[in-house]
């Protein structure tokens, strides 16, 4: 992920994605203020590079902690694929955003084939 910003300042970095944050999370909240913003974890995980900690907590810092909650699916792809701890684990639970997990064991599986329906999905 790029921005357009300079690559070396940091503190740019963190304003800028703490403004995406903020406009993102304002934009579905004025169609509705109940709404809860879903995102997907893997995302921060799969870039590591570029979500470090500093990165991760400026994009959330502006949206309230009960207005998102991340889906942090195949949890087998920080350890075996990136060789990376979990991105829960790195984020420290997402800094106080709701959250879950899990494993996907058939995860980019072309084909099942369930034996006693005798269907192939």
């Amino acid at each position: 992920m790029e921005l357009p910003i300079d690559k070396e300042d940091k503190e740019a970095k963190y304003k800028l994605l703490a403004e995406y944050g903020e406009t993102i999370y304002k934009s579905i909240a004025a169609r509705n203020p109940d709404a809860v913003w879903v995102t997907q974890g893997w995302t921060f995980g799969y870039q590591h590079s570029f979500w470090d900690k500093e990165s991760l907590k400026a994009l959330l810092s502006n949206v309230p902690d009960d207005k998102m909650i991340i889906i942090d699916l195949g949890n087998d792809y920080p350890k075996w694929v990136w060789n990376t701890e979990q991105t829960w684990k790195v984020h420290d639970g997402f800094y106080g955003k709701k959250w879950v997990f899990s494993y996907v064991p058939n995860f980019g599986r072309e084909k099942y084939n369930d034996r006693r329906s005798g269907h192939v999905c």
